[in-house]
């Protein structure tokens, strides 16, 4: 009813104008003058009404006027003037009333664009939402200076500086020392410049103190607000201004104790200071301990997964670098035979006692081999009487041993599992990064999630959606007592606004305070089977085959081929499989993996390499991605359609610079991916069972596991030579 306050107001809002216009109607019926309020309240409402239908302003939800700005001033400028003119007949045409409708006339399209900041969707900037509750503080707490408490037992009280004493308070504990001052000395401007310089500074003490708990914070202010009373009125505050201090934190004291000061914040809350009405600086800070958790997490389990590995490959390290006893035996015969060529008693030793001198040399062997060195101890003693070259035979067989351990000391380099400090650093540096990019702030769908929280009337001191692969909505301070809706709506209007699946909110409480959280879902699940078949003849099988998830929601098949057979074959593939696994387990990037995996390979010492057929499904995007290094070609079946997928690259560890392809696409429900290895599919014609088998001879409703041994037995059956051959089947289901 504060004119022009009222009219601006009216002009400025763009829902429930209807209900701003019936209840300014109620207070011109009250107040006086309440024809000419009557009358410009009604003008000013069809003046927008038919400027909507003329302009084609859109409407929403059937409340909403959406002109321009502009327009919305010039409305609220005609609509004052009406006032303007009853004043200025009503007073016989004085100057003073003249000016007084002049000043409205400027004074309400000025407050209407400051009511915009707040009143209009999507504000464009946080200065006009700053100013547009700033305004209306004022306009409210001017509005109290007419009420009167004369004859009760709060004679002598005033409202309004109560009613800015409890504002300030709530500005100061919830958002700190910034809104604080600020709120305190725009509300106190309506109860006196004196009241304005107590409130102001008042708002910054307590607002510094705002984490000292309530208590000191109402002390604070309290003592600050009466101190500056004091000086600036003397000590005819004690009968006036003090008290209102003092009443307007009764006022407060029971909105914090309950909890309601974050319903109440809500409405008082600026962008700029420590606060985080309007940006996400508070939700950052309560995520601030989580991204320290995550990111410990993740160099934890990256520093176990090195220390595995280099446990591993020191133990392989010493097995390559170490002769084996088939080496140090042959080393013994060739030594000895080369001292047997001069002696006469030969033919005795390797004709009528072959046995006894085969003998001898084993054990020899198998002490050399067991303990680095041999001496005289390791020949049977009947041995010397017979053979007079035995001691030097022993010495030559210790230099010879000795230097087949330096030869392969050297060749070995970097002791064989090369753990590139070049490789590694980027490995760290990747994880850091990817932490910082996973916990930075969205500022635009922090903005989707703060006005969808509004509309859903879910109550937060701090709101921030951070992630850029994985979205975490953080609300700081909800205030539970007041959720509208069950946490699966909140779910559905949360995953809407932010063009993700989010999963169900959690709820966590600290003492009073209270956090809702909610995460990007997976949408997609899987269903996965491997199966594995020896080459016929061997005891180990060359092919390797491993599936897992991370906790980062990646999925990953692998089937690696050790070429050849054998023991080395099958060392090489087990290595390959047991390093990617860890290390992705890890959280890291496949394509660094794959370079220090290629180092180590070609670095080993054995002339076997190995092929990479790795896949890896994003369970929170649906996306897949192949990388092929060597490897057979794999299919995708989707609505009964064969798909091919195959690359020309080398092997893992033949060249130095990886020669792996990476292939990718988009996954849907009910996909079924096929991997092999070459065994299954081993020339061009294979292909063309396997094609006809994969899409028509194959019923996929069948247990995957069943898939698997179909896809084996006829590859059993279609190939003319023997290989190891793996497959391994995944079936994608929808989350």
């Amino acid at each position: 009813g504060v004119s022009p306050f009222g009219v601006a107001f009216l002009c400025s809002a763009e829902r429930s104008v209807y209900y701003i216009y019936l209840g300014l109607m109620l207070s011109a019926l009250i107040n006086k003058g309440g024809l000419a309020r009557l009358v410009s309240y009604s003008v000013a409402l069809v003046i927008r009404i038919l400027l909507c239908r003329v302009l084609g302003a859109s409407k929403k939800k059937g409340t909403s006027f959406t002109e321009p700005s502009s327009v919305k001033m010039a409305t609220s400028s005609a609509a004052v003037f009406i006032i303007g003119i009853y004043n200025i007949i009503g007073s016989g045409f004085t100057k003073a009333a003249l000016y007084s409708a002049l000043l409205m006339t400027v004074l309400a399209p000025t407050m209407t664009y400051l009511y915009l900041g707040i009143t209009e969707q999507g504000a464009a900037s946080s200065a006009r939402h700053d100013a547009g509750v700033l305004s209306l503080i004022y306009t409210l707490v001017l509005s109290f200076s007419g009420f009167g408490w004369g004859g009760s037992p709060f004679s002598g009280f005033s409202p309004n500086t109560i009613l800015a004493s409890a504002i300030t308070l709530c500005a100061s504990a919830g958002g700190g020392a910034f809104r604080g001052g600020a709120v305190g000395m725009i509300s106190g401007l309506a109860c006196g410049t004196e009241v304005s310089v107590a409130l102001g500074i008042a708002g910054v003490v307590s607002g510094i103190l705002k984490n000292s708990g309530t208590l000191m914070t109402i002390f604070a202010f309290c003592g600050t607000g009466a101190a500056f009373s004091l000086v600036g009125e003397g000590f005819s505050t004690f009968g006036g201004t003090v008290p209102d201090i003092l009443f307007g934190a009764a006022i407060f004291a029971p909105i914090s104790k309950l909890g309601l000061l974050p319903k109440v914040y809500k409405y008082i809350s600026l962008a700029g200071g420590e606060g985080f009405a309007n940006s996400a600086s508070a939700s950052r800070a309560i995520y601030a301990e989580r991204y320290q958790k995550e990111t410990g997490r993740k160099l934890s389990a990256l520093s176990e997964a090195l220390s595995s590995l280099s446990t591993v490959f020191y133990t392989l390290s010493n097995r390559i670098s170490t002769p084996g006893t088939y080496e140090v035996r042959r080393l013994c015969e060739s030594t000895f035979k080369r001292f047997c060529e001069r002696c006469g008693k030969s033919t005795l030793c390797w004709a009528r006692e072959y046995d006894r001198t085969a003998d001898a040399i084993n054990k020899l062997a198998n002490a050399t081999a067991k303990h680095g060195v041999a001496d005289s101890s390791d020949i049977p003693k009947d041995f010397f009487q017979k053979c007079p070259n035995v001691l030097s035979a022993i010495s030559e067989i210790n230099l010879s041993h000795a230097r087949l351990l330096e030869a392969a000391a050297r060749e070995n380099k970097t002791e064989i599992f090369a753990l590139d400090y070049e490789a590694m650093a980027k490995l760290l540096e990747s994880s850091c990064t990817e932490n910082s990019e996973e916990y930075s702030c969205d500022k635009e769908l922090t903005e989707r999630v703060r006005r969808a929280a509004h509309d859903m009337n879910l109550l937060a001191t701090g709101i921030g959606v951070f992630g850029k692969r994985r979205k975490n909505v953080v609300f700081g301070g909800v205030d539970i007592s007041c959720v509208p809706i069950s946490s699966a709506e909140i779910c559905k209007l949360l995953s809407s606004a932010c063009g993700v699946k989010l999963t169900i909110p959690e709820f966590t409480i600290d003492d009073d305070y209270v956090t809702m959280t909610a995460s990007s879902a997976r949408v997609i699940s899987i269903e996965s089977a491997k199966a594995s078949m020896k080459k016929d003849a061997e005891t180990l099988n060359g092919d390797s085959v491993t599936s897992f998830s991370n906790k980062e929601d990646y999925f990953y098949s692998i089937i690696s081929d050790g070429m050849g057979s054998g023991r080395d074959a099958a060392i090489t593939s087990r290595i390959t499989c047991i390093f990617l696994e860890k290390m992705l387990l890890s959280g890291n990037k496949m394509s660094l993996v794959l370079k220090m995996l290629n180092n180590f390979i070609r670095n080993k010492n054995l002339e076997c390499f190995a092929t990479v057929d790795l896949l890896e499904i994003d369970l929170l995007s649906a996306s897949a991605s192949f990388i092929k290094s060597g490897a057979a070609a794999s299919y995708v079946v989707r609505d009964r359609k064969l798909f091919k997928i195959f690359s020309s690259s080398l092997p893992i560890g033949i060249t130095r610079e990886i020669t792996a392809e990476e292939i990718k696409f988009s996954l849907k429900p009910e996909d079924v991916i096929i991997m092999i290895s070459d065994g299954i599919s081993q020339s061009f014609e294979d292909g063309v069972w396997l094609a006809d088998l994969l899409s028509s001879g194959i019923d996929y409703s069948l247990m995957l596991d069943d898939i698997a041994g179909i896809i084996l037995e006829a590859a059993k059956s279609n190939n003319k030579r023997s290989d190891d051959m793996t497959v391994s089947v995944i079936r994608i289901k929808e989350a």
